[in-house]
């Protein structure tokens, strides 16, 4: 909710969980990171504890917009030893 603190920010709206918050300002045109990679560019200057989605950033998967999941060809391999179920 709008005013609750996170990592030291205070939020200015409310935001879903598993969505990203800014914690520090972004300008307009800069890279917007999450997790030190950039996914996106600021459309608009950001504050922080603003909500940061598809209102102020444009994505960086693909010119346009558009994303297709094209997966490896599997090769067959198989991995001996310990790993997770």
């Amino acid at each position: 909710a709008a005013g609750e603190t996170a990592l030291g920010v205070t939020l200015m709206e409310p935001v879903a969980k598993g969505h990203k918050v800014a914690v520090q300002p972004i300008a307009a045109g800069e890279p917007v990171r999450k997790f030190g990679f950039p996914i996106g560019t600021a459309t608009r200057d950001i504050l922080p504890g603003e909500h940061v989605h598809t209102h102020n950033v444009s994505t960086a998967l693909a010119p346009g917009g558009a994303y297709a999941f094209t997966p490896l060809e599997q090769t067959g391999t198989s991995f001996e030893g310990p790993g997770f179920l």
